[in-house]
């Protein structure tokens, strides 16, 4: 929690001093900046470049809405949320999170829609607050077999396109450009990075 980018930089220079007593890599540690209060939302833009440690950005709901004096609903946490995906995709680092309340976990079918969403409006991942809902928010937040084969599939035609001079093309009826390139290929990326992690978390357990 953090309401400007000087407490931002405080605390990287008592980690890194932490480090390094310890014997540790200066900037092994990461932080995830989280705002909650009116003064750190106007800051966000400051905040999440302040260090290079932070990776990720969220919007503690609960606590903007209660300083905010409005309900902690979908509705009313929309801009925020998305001001701060803005902010953060800017600066580089991860928006992690929720689109709507985390509060509310008794309706699993319900939790996963809204962690679908969520992914729709930019998240990348979030932390939890009750066991059953890690297994959704993995597998929502990671891409599936079908949105990988359909990735590949464009990035395929594209190559064909480029042989051919062109710079964009159509395919299933839709036009394709350098946008929808791109986000294919972040996909991939992303889901190669998720695929090395689980199996480097796998050969650990192994010993």
């Amino acid at each position: 929690k953090t309401d400007s980018a000087s407490h931002i930089r405080i605390l990287d220079e008592l980690v890194s001093e932490l480090e390094q007593k310890r014997g540790m890599p200066v900037g092994h540690t990461k932080f995830n900046a989280m705002i909650e209060t009116p003064d750190a939302f106007f800051r966000i833009h400051e905040i999440v470049k302040a260090a290079d440690r932070i990776v990720s950005a969220s919007i503690g709901g609960e606590d903007l809405a209660l300083e905010c004096g409005f309900q902690p609903t979908g509705e009313a946490l929309l801009y925020p949320k998305q001001h701060m995906i803005i902010a953060a995709s800017a600066a580089g680092v991860m928006p992690i999170g929720f689109i709507d309340s985390v509060a509310g976990f008794g309706d699993w079918d319900n939790f996963r829609r809204m962690v679908r969403r969520s992914r729709d409006f930019g998240f990348m991942g979030a932390s939890c607050i009750h066991p059953g809902q890690g297994a959704i928010v993995n597998e929502e937040y990671t891409p599936g077999p079908e949105e990988v084969a359909y990735a590949r599939k464009l990035i395929a035609a594209d190559d064909e396109a480029k042989k051919q001079g062109r710079g964009s093309f159509a395919m299933d009826g839709k036009m394709v450009d350098i946008p929808i390139i791109v986000r294919a290929q972040r996909l991939l990326a992303r889901y190669k990075a998720i695929e090395a992690r689980e199996a480097k978390a796998l050969a650990a357990a192994k010993g």
